[in-house]
C-alpha cells in the first residue's frame, strides 16, 4: 500500500522557511526550480512574498523521522563512505607503484 504525500515545510532542505522545497517535494521538482518561481512572482510585485509568508505560516514543518513516499524509511539519499577509507583502499591497491615525490630545493 502507498503512502498518501502530505504537504510540510522542509526540515533539512531550507533556505528560509522550507516553504519552496516541502512544495518541491510535494510536486516532484526541484527545489531551485520553485525557488526561482517564488523569485520571479516577488519581482513582479509583493505577491510571491505575500504567498509565502502564508504558505509558511499555514503548512506544518515536517515531523522529526518522516520517510517521504518517495524514499522507504531508512534509506540515505547519499551513502557515500569517508574520503580516508577510500584513499587508503586506492594506496592498498596500488602499492610500491606510487613514487614518492622528489624533494624541493627552496634554495
Amino acid at each position: 500500500m502507498t503512502q498518501a504525500k502530505k504537504l510540510y515545510r522542509s526540515s533539512t532542505d531550507v533556505m528560509l522557511g522550507g516553504v519552496c522545497a516541502g512544495l518541491a517535494d510535494f510536486f516532484n521538482m526541484d527545489p531551485t526550480i520553485m525557488r526561482l518561481i517564488f523569485v520571479v512572482l516577488f519581482l513582479s510585485g509583493t505577491l510571491g512574498l505575500w504567498v509565502y509568508i502564508i504558505l509558511w505560516i499555514v503548512i506544518p514543518i515536517e515531523p522529526t523521522g518522516y520517510a517521504k513516499p518517495s524514499r522507504p524509511a531508512g534509506e540515505t539519499v547519499l551513502d557515500a563512505e569517508p574520503v580516508e577509507s577510500v584513499r587508503d583502499e586506492v594506496i592498498d591497491a596500488a602499492g610500491d607503484e606510487i613514487p614518492e615525490p622528489p624533494e624541493r630545493d627552496d634554495a
